[in-house]
């Protein structure tokens, strides 16, 4: 199940609930005020597209241990932990 974010129309104040995609547009607030769904851009982390995968992710990488990794040019390169942090 995703989690949804809304907002109170009157207080401002976000709620975050895990909700089943069917439900995702309906939420009562606990005092009873309908809320409307808003995405939360806090959540999401922007990505540096200039580092290599093993740069960005270095534990999903150690905890896979894969035996290549390919570079942003596409080359496939033999994974070495010492070298691919």
């Amino acid at each position: 199940m995703p989690i949804y974010s809304y907002r109170h129309p009157r207080t401002g104040e976000i709620f975050e609930d895990f909700r089943l995609m069917r439900d995702a547009d309906t939420f009562v607030a606990p005092d009873g005020e309908t809320c409307e769904r808003v995405v939360n851009f806090e959540s999401f982390r922007p990505i540096n597209k200039t580092l290599e995968f093993w740069e960005r992710f270095p534990n999903d990488v150690k905890r896979s241990r894969p035996k290549f990794v390919r570079d942003k040019a596409g080359r496939r390169i033999k994974y070495d932990p010492t070298r691919h942090f």
